[in-house]
């Protein structure tokens, strides 16, 4: 999936955005807050999802829980000066 493609979704955008700000996140609950509080779970790693084969997030799993940061060093190579505008 194009770079683009990922996020021409305004949901992906304000992940990556909240992301960009806070680090690694959690859980898909933290990630839900970010984006509206009445997003499912199942939203929220839908688009984790499309995020990752983007190339633009990494997840990790840390016991139960996974936790997702985004790939600096992917958008500023493709999209250079967007983390900064966002």
């Amino acid at each position: 999936m194009s770079i683009f493609k990922a996020l021409s979704d305004e949901g992906r955008l304000k992940i990556v955005r909240d992301l960009y700000s806070r680090g690694e996140v959690c859980s898909c609950a933290d990630l839900g807050e970010m984006i509206a509080e009445d997003t499912t779970k199942q939203n929220i790693s839908y688009h984790i999802k499309i995020l990752k084969q983007a190339g633009l997030v990494t997840t990790r799993k840390v016991g139960q829980a996974k936790t997702v940061a985004i790939r600096k060093d992917v958008v500023d190579q493709y999209l250079p000066g967007l983390l900064s505008a966002l």
